[in-house]
């Protein structure tokens, strides 16, 4: 005879909860390893594609991942986060010769996290051409030119060329092919003025036409300039360079005569009203030198005093009124007629003329103070009086004076 056995399992009537659940977030995605760039790269170009390998869930949802990219050496700052594939290309164009670090970290949609390994890279070195974009741009030879980037172009104007200063205006999109905006423009043929970009204006400033100037003028197309004033309360000077900085234009140092150079620093707001920022700068009066903005200060390098020395000094200030200087020691020749300019988060100058001649190297700093060489011969001639720009991420040189005579070619790295 067959035994049923019957358990009852009581329960208490007054209570009529569920059943409690044990809550449970899985486990989290499973570990995965960075596949490019690999670990320890070298030459690297400044926009890589980072890729690393699929981390599984093994609870079978979505993965999304956050990359993380800096010079420290456990980075942690987030580059690009919930990124549904596993590659991300760097399009933030990285900077020259720097070494980076990255890793990865997956999640799913519980917030759960599993990390890739860091990995390392060191970016490629600037690009070097062998030839220029043009040899014989379409503006004529010079020197003693001015060039600035606007409406995303770039403008040579004027500068002098077989016994003649200039006033034409040229234009070019991409370097190679150059149209002219006008002939002559309204103000004087001049050499050795100041440009700068302000108000979505072009503004010269100064200048030299067989006498010192002291005028200022400003376009919005190149073709028609109009005169803020005939004469700025500054005193009149060539061999001067103006900036942008903090909202006001800015003129620095530069001749009023044949014997007489300026160490003095004056601002704008319009153009028309000038205010002195400081009589002596500090540093010893100069013309020929470079002025660039950088890292929230404003630089000056190198110049000349005429008939004794050539600088090799670096100098900055945060307000245009007290000035430091950033390298005691000599970094670079002293040198006038260089170019001085920003390009890949580095401050750049670029050949000029040295008590050795004239010179093509090119040097690069991160900081104003740190300073290395790139190259001890450049693509192009030696030459001074030339320009150079930072523009479509690639740095130019254009035109200027070398033991060739007066160049008409445009140069372009990357």
């Amino acid at each position: 005879m067959a035994v049923c056995t019957i358990v009852l399992l009581g329960c208490n009537k007054n209570d009529d909860s569920a059943m409690p659940e044990t809550a449970s977030l899985g486990a989290p995605p499973l570990g995965f390893d960075l596949i490019d760039v690999p670990n320890g790269a070298t030459e690297v170009d400044v926009n890589p594609i980072l890729s690393w390998e699929s981390a599984k869930n093994p609870e079978g949802g979505e993965v999304m991942y956050d990359v993380y990219l800096g010079q420290e050496t456990n980075p942690n700052t987030i580059y690009a986060s919930d990124i549904g594939e596993t590659s991300l290309e760097i399009k933030d164009r990285l900077n020259l010769t720097t070494t980076y670090f990255w890793k990865v970290v997956a999640k799913d949609a519980g917030q759960q996290t599993s990390q890739s390994n860091i990995s390392s890279f060191t970016t490629r070195d600037l690009n070097l051409p062998d030839s220029p974009l043009t040899a014989s741009a379409e503006f004529p030879q010079r020197d003693r030119h001015s060039a600035v980037v606007f409406d995303d172009k770039m403008w040579v104007i004027g500068g002098f060329f077989n016994g003649e200063s200039k006033n034409d205006v040229w234009h070019s999109s991409n370097g190679e092919i150059w149209a002219m905006a006008t002939a002559n423009g309204q103000f004087s043929k001049r050499i050795s003025n100041s440009i700068v970009v302000f108000d979505n204006k072009i503004w010269i400033i100064g200048g030299f036409d067989g006498a010192y100037k002291n005028d200022v003028w400003h376009t919005n197309n190149g073709k028609d300039w109009t005169m803020a004033t005939s004469e700025a309360d500054f005193p009149p000077r060539a061999g001067h360079t103006s900036v942008v900085f903090d909202g006001k234009m800015w003129i620095i140092g530069g001749a009023e005569s044949e014997f007489q150079q300026n160490k003095d620093i004056w601002y704008s707001s319009d153009g028309i009203n000038w205010t002195e920022a400081t009589e002596d700068a500090g540093f010893p009066p100069r013309i020929g030198h470079t002025s660039t903005v950088f890292d929230n200060k404003i630089w000056v390098i190198g110049g000349a005093a005429p008939f004794t020395d050539r600088f090799n000094d670096i100098w900055y200030s945060e307000d245009g009124i007290i000035w430091n200087q950033a390298t005691p020691d000599e970094v670079f020749s002293g040198r006038s007629g260089h170019t001085a300019t920003v390009f890949a988060n580095n401050l750049w100058v670029i050949g000029g003329r040295t008590d050795d001649g004239r010179k093509s190297d090119l040097w690069y700093s991160n900081n104003g103070i740190d300073w290395m060489k790139d190259t001890e011969t450049g693509p192009f001639s030696v030459r001074y009086n030339h320009t150079s720009l930072s523009f479509d991420d690639r740095l130019w040189v254009i035109a200027g004076s070398s033991t060739n005579g007066f160049e008409q070619d445009v140069w372009a790295m990357d």
